[in-house]
């Protein structure tokens, strides 16, 4: 695991759960990435240390 740079791409595999949706040709699909899954896990406020943290 590694922080990406500002407009580094890179590739990432998305395990999904079966769903009857049928994408045809030219579809797009849009995922939309979180850093949390309250209140399941603490959040994650997606900073690599306090002294960057806004809730201090």
């Amino acid at each position: 695991v590694k922080w990406l740079e500002a407009g580094e791409i890179a590739e990432v595999q998305v395990m999904l759960n079966t769903t009857s949706n049928l994408f045809k040709q030219g579809h797009r699909l849009r995922l939309d990435v979180s850093c949390s899954s309250f209140p399941r896990y603490d959040i994650n406020y997606g900073v690599t240390s306090q002294e960057h943290a806004e809730w201090e």
